[in-house]
């Protein structure tokens, strides 16, 4: 495998670096939170996935392996699909808009933004892409858009406006000729897309309110399942005043319909289980080791099903989180994906070790000096961690502002001063021994150092395609550190702005990577298995252990740390 490699250097009153072209390394992240969208590709070869947090993976769902994160998004993704003959990507997020993207590079062909103080509450897409649509906004809309300028085509009527009467479901059929809609209240809706006709209505037989919905249209497009309240109904819209039928009752939300209206999936809370309702032979099957879903899909046959499973502590936090595939005759598992890279988002550096840590403090300690395997660290849990930072002798110390979105930063005998960032937002700072440097971890990825005395700007550097959940600095200011929720820790040399290396730990601690930019790395015999680098620029994936001979080099961490260039 040949790699090429460019590097670009721009010196200015504030240095920006463009960081060394390295190898496209694909590692096994998963998403930070559960998911809440889910989506196979046409031939059932790919998956995609949207989570709570803003990330989008796409899947292969033949191997397992993440082939391409998409992080564009900052609120839940509410919806993902597949443009059907194309390599791209539809996703939207709530709150925010729609972004159609390249499945194999990553990079955005149109954003539409959806405005308003309410923003986007549901979106759905038929499989060619070319219908939009969309419901939320100030009014509580619900509309079509173009999907090459993102305009409003038409605006369906039908939905009560208020806040109180929530979109709680949209769906397309696959032609994109036919549009559902229920309202949180219990309204039900279908038009004709072309032409915006209202085709049915059904007004609820009492008040719903926080009632799941979800639907799937028959493929002659004349009738719709619908469930609603714990029951499924079959609702045939093209029969004049025709009312929806029920034909199963499970008695839990629905999670999932399947295209074929063969299986219903759905999940009980005590005991935490799901089952497949199956609707032709009306029979129910259990799934192998799945207790609660926090979203499904399923093939366009129904052979097989995508989900993620979770269990709840007893704060109701997502605990035992698997995501796969399972076959819906049998109700095995027949594909786990390749998650094993925790997301990191806590530092703490203490002298030549830094402990790396999730959410609740579960993550790895790795000793810089002697570059040995990390080993498994627990921290204590505290979410408020990287907002402020001060010097040993407590003397200095810097804040982030959560209103002005400032660094604020204090001391005994220094001026107070403040440090922002136009069009961006800080979401973790460090600070160094002697006060003189202040770097910050931004939303945007940016790693930003200031100095406190002059207040110039010191660098700005990419560090991250995601935000930068952590920061910490050597007592020397001369390293510092910044972690992400790519799971990721990256070690930069603060004189110059280059990336020094990114330490990965894999399957809590028990396997663990070590990346330079030019390309060589370290590892375990298994993380050099599970993590993969990109040869094609798209999807296609090999081994990291495929290139090993030219690239591996033990005991890279220590002669890094050393100083030690390496061979």
């Amino acid at each position: 495998m040949r790699f090429t490699y460019a590097f670009l250097v721009i010196v200015l009153p504030v240095i920006a670096f463009a960081q060394p072209k390295r190898p496209d390394f694909v590692l096994p992240v998963g998403h930070p939170d559960p998911i809440i969208s889910a989506a196979f590709s046409p031939d059932g070869a790919l998956a995609v996935t949207g989570s709570w947090d803003g990330s989008v993976i796409v899947w292969d769902a033949r191997t397992g392996d993440p082939l391409r994160r998409f992080v564009k998004h900052f609120k839940g993704v509410c919806a993902v699909g597949f443009v059907a003959a194309s390599d791209r990507v539809i996703s939207a997020s709530s709150g925010e808009g729609v972004f159609i993207w390249d499945s194999g590079t990553g990079v955005v062909d149109r954003e539409f933004k959806y405005g308003g103080r309410r923003g986007l509450a549901e979106a759905a897409f038929s499989l060619d892409g070319k219908r939009i649509c969309v419901a939320g906004g100030e009014k509580n809309e619900v509309a079509l858009l173009d999907s090459t300028t993102g305009e409003r085509v038409r605006v369906f009527e039908g939905p009560r406006p208020g806040i109180e009467n929530v979109i709680a479901c949209l769906t397309v059929s696959r032609s994109g000729s036919r549009l559902f809609a229920a309202a949180d209240g219990g309204e039900w809706f279908v038009w004709d897309t072309d032409s915006g006709q209202r085709l049915a209505e059904r007004k609820p037989p009492m008040a719903l309110h926080d009632s799941k919905v979800t639907a799937s249209f028959a493929a002659d497009e004349k009738s719709i399942l619908v469930s609603e309240a714990g029951a499924i109904y079959r609702w045939e819209f093209g029969r004049a005043n025709a009312l929806p039928v029920e034909v199963a009752k499970p008695g839990s939300p629905i999670t999932a319909l399947d295209p074929a209206h063969r299986y219903a999936l759905y999940s009980l809370i005590r005991p935490n289980r799901t089952h497949l309702v199956d609707l032709k032979d009306v029979g129910i099957r259990n799934l192998e080791g799945v207790e609660r879903v926090s979203a499904a899909c399923f093939t366009d046959d129904g052979s097989r099903v995508f989900l993620e499973s979770h269990g709840n502590d007893k704060l109701g936090t997502p605990i035992n989180r698997v995501l796969g595939i399972w076959d819906t005759q049998t109700g095995q598992n027949v594909r786990k994906m390749q998650v094993a890279v925790r997301s990191s988002c806590r530092l703490q550096l203490i002298g030549a070790r830094v402990n790396v840590a999730d959410f609740d403090g579960a993550g790895a300690e790795w000793d810089l000096d002697s570059g040995k395997p990390p080993r498994t660290c627990q921290l204590e849990k505290d979410r408020t961690r990287g907002q402020q930072a001060s010097t040993p002798d407590g003397r200095m110390m810097v804040r982030i502002d959560l209103e002005t979105e400032k660094l604020i930063v204090t001391g005994e005998s220094a001026p107070r001063r403040s440090f922002s960032v136009s069009d961006d937002q800080p979401f973790a700072c460090a600070i160094s021994a002697d006060g003189k440097r202040v770097a910050a971890g931004m939303k945007s990825g940016k790693l930003i150092l200031w100095d406190t005395v002059s207040g110039k700007q010191l660098l700005s550097i990419a560090a991250h395609a995601e935000p930068v959940q952590d920061v910490a600095m050597t007592p020397d200011a001369k390293r510092i550190f910044t972690t992400s929720l790519d799971g990721t820790t990256r070690v930069w040399d603060a004189s110059t702005g280059k990336e020094i290396v990114r330490l990965v730990a894999m399957n809590d601690a028990q396997d663990w990577l070590v990346m330079t930019p030019d390309g060589r790395f370290d590892g375990s015999p298994t993380a050099l298995k599970l993590a993969k680098v990109r040869t094609d620029g798209r999807l296609k994936l090999e081994p990291l252990a495929n290139c090993a001979k030219d690239r591996q080099q033990p005991g890279l961490l220590a002669s890094l740390w050393k100083g030690q260039p390496g061979r």
